[in-house]
């Protein structure tokens, strides 16, 4: 944003604000080629297996 005197203004946003958090449940810590053959050979059982480890609250990577 400019002012009257044609300098950028940039507002003041304190540090903290900012800081990105991660708050995720737990999830299967095995390589992700070994959770894609388990997801593609029997996906429901894949699911329900890490169900009864971690709840029914999950977190799966997919990238």
């Amino acid at each position: 944003m400019k002012t009257r005197n044609n300098k950028i203004h940039q507002p003041s946003i304190p540090e903290n604000s900012m800081t990105a958090t991660y708050n995720l449940p737990d999830g299967p810590q095995m390589p992700r080629w070994l959770r894609m053959i388990k997801f593609i050979g029997q996906p429901v059982k894949y699911l329900d297996d890490f169900a009864k480890i971690y709840g029914d609250t999950f977190t799966i990577v997919v990238l």
